[in-house]
């Protein structure tokens, strides 16, 4: 079963600009964004889990979800 990551840093970035966003309790963040960013490149990591990159686009007639599914960091 997964459980939210609250804390994992979320970095999202455009040809013009980037962001950076922190999950919540329950592994969430929202920020609106005009479709003129396209593409976006996502990267989430937290300590002691292996980040995650994924390319995305911004939809204008739906929000965009990108869930990612962290796995964590064996020693």
């Amino acid at each position: 079963m997964n459980s939210p990551i609250a804390g994992a840093v979320v970095q999202v970035d455009s040809w013009a600009m980037s962001w950076t966003f922190a999950t919540d309790a329950q592994g969430k963040y929202a920020y609106w964004m005009d479709r003129r960013n396209n593409p976006l490149t996502l990267i989430v990591a937290k300590d002691g889990w292996k980040p995650q990159t994924r390319q995305a686009r911004v939809n204008v007639t739906t929000p965009t979800v990108e869930d990612f599914a962290l796995a964590p960091i064996r020693c």
